[in-house]
């Protein structure tokens, strides 16, 4: 589990760094997510195919510096037990 929510972390800051396009040269130190506890662990269903992503707008945010990154979204797919996969979308 805890394998599981180091991947959920660095594929949230992963995307945000890539959609601002910087990919892994921005200092993953500075950049801090929020996001509720249920999205650090695996989510098991009946179904593995196209799970909808974890996530309700403002569920997860994002602090660069200090600064809070109001206008990013971020969408988190659990794709199966063990991998994910997250979108980060701004301006």
């Amino acid at each position: 589990e805890r394998y599981f929510a180091f991947s959920v972390v660095w594929a949230l800051k992963e995307a945000y760094s890539k959609a601002v396009g910087v990919g892994v040269c921005l200092p993953f130190s500075r950049l801090e997510l929020s996001l509720p506890d249920t999205m650090l662990r695996p989510h098991t269903s009946p179904s593995k195919h196209h799970q909808p992503p974890r996530r309700a707008p403002g569920t997860i945010t994002a602090t660069l510096g200090g600064l809070e990154q109001r206008e990013w979204e971020f969408e988190l797919y659990h794709l199966d037990d063990t991998h994910v996969m997250a979108v980060a979308v701004g301006p």
